[in-house]
Parts: structure tokens; sequence; C-alpha cells
């Protein structure tokens, strides 16, 4: 094995730097390089629930986790982007734009900490965008557009998924 990738967990986000540069010792002692960084679970999607207190949570643990992959020499830090509450799809656009001011912030903050990108992980729920193919392009168009006009930025990728497709109320496999 010569390529890893850290999954997040609970305590990631509060453990002290010194956890991570032994944690790449211990990986440079085996000739192993943390190559990227992923979120296993949906902890930075506060920029979709219309709650300032949720977006801030969800913001200072994004600069945390790209602060965690600088440390330990990863390339790349990426997430599904989040989701809306089931009960207030209304928030949906709203949250999508509130994701993409951020990220875009985020853009600067991870060429500062020295990373090459971010990710981001389109999700077969209409809650959890992107899902559809406009959303994906939607979303990633514009934040390339933005990484093109700032030299001071990373670009975002999309971490494609095979198994995260999107199936109509009566199964019929749409994307």
């Amino acid at each position: 094995i010569e390529y890893m990738q850290l999954g997040s967990f609970f305590e990631l986000y509060f453990l002290p730097d010194d956890y991570f540069h032994e944690l790449r010792e211990l990986a440079d002692k085996y000739d192993v390089k943390i190559k990227s960084c992923f979120t296993t679970h949906r902890e930075l999607g506060g920029f979709f629930a219309g709650n300032h207190h949720l977006e801030k949570v969800a913001r200072r643990n994004y600069e945390r986790y790209i602060e965690v992959a600088s440390i330990l020499g990863a390339d790349f830090v990426g997430s599904n982007p989040g989701a809306v509450y089931r009960d207030r799809m209304n928030l949906k656009i709203e949250g999508v734009e509130c994701y993409l001011k951020h990220m875009r912030e985020l853009m600067h903050f991870a060429f500062d900490k020295g990373l090459n990108g971010l990710t981001i992980e389109p999700m077969s729920c209409l809650a959890e965008p992107p899902t559809l193919p406009q959303e994906t392009s939607y979303m990633l168009g514009t934040l390339d557009e933005y990484h093109r006009k700032n030299s001071d930025t990373v670009p975002v990728y999309i971490c494609g998924d095979i198994s995260h497709g999107y199936a109509d109320v009566n199964k019929k496999i749409i994307f």
C-alpha cells in the first residue's frame, strides 16, 4: 500500500495538531502517503440547514479538516456537500448558494494550506445536492469559473461514486 485516504471521525475536528503530526510520522515510517481526506458522515452539511449556528460549525470544521490534511501532507479534501432537511426542501436553492459561497472562500484557504484541490461527491437523493447532472454542472461550473479568475485558489473536482444514481418513485433510473 502506497496511498491511503483518511476518512473523518468525530474526534478529528477536536484533536490537537500533535496527533496528526504523529500520524504522518507513522505513515512515513511505512512509506505510505495519506493522499486525501474525505468525510465519512454528513458532518459538514450545515450550509444547507438555513441556520447560522450550523453554518458556522460546518465552516469551522471544514477549515479544520483542511488544516488536518495539510499537516498530513494530503493533496485533497472532500465531502458530500450536505443535505437539506426533507421537510424544508424549499431551502435547497438557498443552501446550494450558501455552500458555494463558503466553497469559494475555502478554495483560498486550501490554497494557503498547500492543498491541490477540494472534492465534491454527488449523492443519490434530491435532498443532498448535487444529485442531478444539472445540479452537478451548475455547482462545479460556478466553482471552476471562480478558480479560473482567482489564481490563489485550488480547483474543485468531483468524486464520482458509481453507486450514486437517482431513480424516481417508480424505481425508474433517471441518472
